[in-house]
């Protein structure tokens, strides 16, 4: 009788066993087909086009990738008037913004700064990032050109009202080789 008993148990076991294997099994299935039925679904309530590949954007070359012969010639600061100025390097003053150190110090449009504290302007020191360096209150020399001449101004910064503790200039500048330049 106890041989008869624990082949019940096996036995019993062993239904419960594929009981449990096809259950999950069927699981598997009504799920996988339930949801490729409701994905049908809400595909055909959903317009084409909102599936229509998009308009490719303007192919707009690289110019560091670009042959040497194609890329564009840096043109020289232009004064207000349009006349170019006399140096191709550096930056030339397009706007003196009112109340701002460069205006206390005299500059002008049309004014050429070439340097900053002896540092002469050029593609690998920027204006911008030159001003960056100081903090407000610092004096800094700017050599510049005015009329054909060479001048040199002593410019104390001032604070970017939107950015606390960043030096501010306060001019717009056309650089030599990029184009206009936001107030440093």
């Amino acid at each position: 009788m106890d041989s008869g008993k624990s082949r019940l148990t096996a036995v019993t076991v062993l239904v419960a066993a594929v009981a449990l294997l096809l259950g999950c099994c069927a699981g598997i299935m009504v799920g996988g087909v339930g949801g490729y039925l409701i994905g049908q679904r809400a595909a055909r309530q959903v317009p084409a086009a909102r599936f229509q590949r998009p308009t490719p954007a303007p192919f707009v070359p690289n110019p560091r990738a670009t042959p040497r012969a194609l890329q564009p010639t840096p043109r020289a600061p232009q004064t207000p008037e349009g006349a170019p100025t006399q140096s191709a390097t550096g930056v030339g003053i397009q706007e003196v913004v009112a109340g701002s150190p460069a205006e206390s110090a005299g500059l002008r449009p049309g004014d050429v700064i070439t340097q900053l504290d002896d540092i002469r302007l050029d593609t690998n020191h920027k204006l911008s990032d030159l001003v960056a360096q100081h903090k407000p209150g610092d004096q800094v020399k700017l050599t510049l050109l005015r009329a054909s001449q060479s001048q040199t101004i002593t410019v104390t910064l001032g604070e970017r009202v939107d950015n606390s503790g960043a030096a501010y200039l306060g001019v717009r500048y056309l650089d030599a080789t990029v184009g206009p330049q936001a107030t440093p």
